[in-house]
């Protein structure tokens, strides 16, 4: 996700004031820094993000210390399928 995108998906969440996200898909887990922020800013809340057994291999991935970054990692679960 561009720093653009990132910006406007992380106003909207913050606007308004969604706690819950499902997110399908977290290539290499910008999206999912951006929902972090977001949901942190409103107060808290969770994040499942899914995606495919590939994705692990990805970098940064899921199993990156950059995925995702410092304190939003409370917020964010992270499923893989077969």
């Amino acid at each position: 996700m561009a720093p653009r995108e990132g910006k406007i998906v992380y106003e909207f969440i913050r606007d308004a004031k969604i706690r819950d996200i499902l997110e399908l898909g977290f290539a290499n887990g910008a999206s999912t820094m951006y929902l972090a922020a977001a949901v942190d800013e409103v107060g808290g809340g969770s994040i499942l993000t899914m995606d495919n057994q590939s994705a692990k291999a990805r970098s940064p991935g899921p199993n990156s210390p950059m995925y995702p970054a410092g304190s939003f990692a409370r917020y964010v679960r992270c499923a893989v399928s077969e």
